[in-house]
């Protein structure tokens, strides 16, 4: 087992969190309080929008996903902390400004690697590749995941005033792939769930401070210097 696939399997990890980040229930981060927002008369199209505008002005979020893998992330524009537990395990991920890392205990990487190579990694924060950083790994920043969660893939069109977690929301569905969206009717526009046919995301505490340590040297492990088995 030579480093490469460590690497590739960091890679491997890093497109399955895009995946599933597209990564994080709970409160409704206030919107309740605030005043309502009108976006029910506009039409369908429109928002979409205003939503994708509204999470786009916002500095962090929280998001939840469940539906085959599950997550659980708080995400910043300088940083962001969470798990996406899979067949495999759980594995940690952090990013603290450019840099990103993944943690998972032995039976994780056992299943990934193989036993004689996990005892490299288990309960250490992998470095990841800053070429994985500028790509799939950036899948933990703000305007990345905006880009991937609040996609549409056909026409949507304006459904029912509803409540979801207790907050007012409208709904819009994408008619194409059954998408259904709930968006905040009280303060921003925002998304409070988005509900696709194989997963559901949760939304909330948006605009929290978003403080990640970064992890103390003598717990990294950088795949690409370690050396081959």
């Amino acid at each position: 087992m030579r480093r490469t696939r460590v690497t590739a399997v960091v890679g491997a990890v890093v497109m399955a969190l895009g995946s599933a980040l597209v990564l994080v229930g709970g409160g409704g981060g206030g919107a309740s309080a605030s005043a309502p927002n009108g976006v029910e008369k506009l039409t369908a199209d429109q928002i979409i929008s205003k939503m994708r505008a509204a999470a786009g002005a916002a500095s962090s979020v929280h998001v939840t996903s469940r539906g085959g893998s599950t997550t659980d992330f708080v995400m910043g524009k300088d940083a962001a902390d969470g798990t996406i537990t899979t067949v495999l395990g759980t594995l940690e991920v952090v990013r603290v400004g450019h840099e990103s890392y993944f943690k998972a205990d032995r039976a994780y990487w056992t299943k990934s690697i193989g036993v004689s190579r996990a005892a490299l990694f288990a309960d250490k924060y992998v470095k990841q590749s800053a070429a994985l950083t500028a790509g799939e790994g950036s899948s933990t920043d703000l305007v990345v995941f905006f880009g991937g969660s609040l996609r549409t893939s056909g026409s949507v069109s304006k459904e029912a005033v509803t409540k979801v977690r207790g907050l007012r929301v409208i709904t819009v569905a994408d008619n194409e792939d059954n998408t259904l969206f709930y968006v905040a009717l009280d303060g921003p526009p925002l998304p409070v769930e988005i509900k696709r046919p194989s997963y559901t995301e949760d939304y909330m505490d948006w605009d929290k401070a978003v403080t990640v340590p970064t992890p103390a040297p003598a717990d990294i492990v950088d795949p690409d210097k370690t050396a081959a088995g």
